[in-house]
């Protein structure tokens, strides 16, 4: 009798057992939860002329009083807000001159309000001053393409100020950038999706220096066997896009901190590594 009543009690003990630890798991789970105080908003439908921004999206940029420029590719030129949402200027115009743009893809903005504008139109960047006076034209470098790699991927301003720091753009976009360079016989940037440069804006022609290369996935890139044709065939477009890239692949995250430092995420581990922009990990 004794020997049946262990039996029955053990497995009543072991689900009081499991019981206390899924409490306990549950109550190590804290939901974080993030309340943003609206401050002001710009644009929309009833927004006033200034305001009717149009293919700004990811084109923008704050200085160090708080002031936001945004790209507004329509209508040509960078609109900037202050930071209570009204309307300081309006810089630039379509054109062909120097400060006029053809094609406006980017923006990145220094603290003291100067800022870089890159078009892909004449494969270079325009380059303005803290106080909107426009101060250079800096191309590409002699011999290359307008570079979508250069023009499309994340930029970030070099808190040193006169350059940027730029991510190669995704797979995708480095392939049509090479489909490109070999209809039109001119040489890419070449910059994958894992790298990081930067670009120094000093001169009348960028200056390119590596600063780091990232992990890599071991994969094949597919995209890599594409030719012209492919552009206009729907599968070879899919193929293109998603490529062989493994459904939990850890994405490439970066951002550059006020002295200069990058961080970024690396490896299969999500570790978070901390780099200068010689890319000694420090």
């Amino acid at each position: 009798m004794r020997h049946m009543y262990r039996t029955v009690a053990n497995p009543a003990v072991a689900v009081a057992l499991m019981a206390a630890a899924a409490s306990t798991a549950v109550a190590q789970d804290r939901p974080l939860e993030t309340h943003f105080l609206e401050v002001y908003r710009a644009g929309g439908i009833d927004a006033p002329a200034w305001a009717s921004f149009t293919f700004s999206t990811d084109r923008l940029g704050f200085d160090e009083a708080g002031n936001l420029y945004v790209v507004d590719g329509v209508a040509s030129h960078v609109i900037v807000i202050d930071r209570l949402g009204g309307f300081v200027n309006s810089l630039g115009r379509a054109g062909e001159g120097p400060g006029e743009f053809e094609s406006m893809i980017n923006i990145v903005v220094w603290r003291d309000g100067g800022f870089a504008v890159a078009d892909g139109g004449k494969a270079a960047f325009h380059v303005f001053g803290s106080d909107g006076n426009f101060v250079r034209y800096v191309r590409h470098r002699e011999g290359t393409s307008p570079g979508l790699s250069w023009m499309v991927g994340t930029a970030r301003p070099d808190p040193r100020g006169a350059g940027l720091v730029v991510q190669g753009a995704p797979a995708v976009m480095t392939t049509l950038s090479r489909l490109f360079d070999d209809m039109f016989e001119t040489e890419a940037a070449g910059l994958g999706e894992r790298q990081i440069v930067g670009i120094d804006l000093s001169g009348e022609a960028a200056q390119v220096r590596p600063v780091l290369d990232a992990w890599h996935p071991p994969r094949h890139d597919a995209a890599s066997k594409f030719d012209f044709e492919s552009l206009f065939d729907p599968a070879a477009q899919a193929a293109m896009v998603v490529g062989d890239k493994p459904l939990f692949e850890p994405e490439f995250h970066w951002d550059i901190l006020p002295d200069g430092t990058v961080a970024y995420s690396d490896s299969s581990a999500y570790e978070i590594k901390l780099a200068d922009l010689n890319g000694k990990v420090t």
